[in-house]
């Protein structure tokens, strides 16, 4: 059974992972390898995190057994 829930700090790690391996999957052939490959995981995690600290964004997770297999973020519009 799937759950979905806000995300919480501790999170940032594993979002971070599903989104670099989305989009590594997704667009295989339309970026660069190397610069699919070049993603830095620390540096997203860091940015989640921060925007769950900072509420920048309204971020939440899909888990299943546990395991979060991926999420959604929504926020206010920010072109002026």
């Amino acid at each position: 059974m799937m759950r979905i829930r806000k995300a919480i700090p501790d999170d940032s790690l594993s979002i971070a992972n599903t989104h670099m391996a989305a989009w590594q999957s997704a667009y295989r052939a339309i970026i660069p390898a190397e610069r699919l490959s070049a993603m830095n995981v620390a540096h997203a995690s860091d940015r989640f995190r921060d925007n769950i600290l900072r509420s920048i964004e309204d971020i939440y997770v899909a888990e299943m057994s546990n395991e979060i297999v991926g999420f959604i973020s929504v926020g206010s519009y920010r072109d002026e």
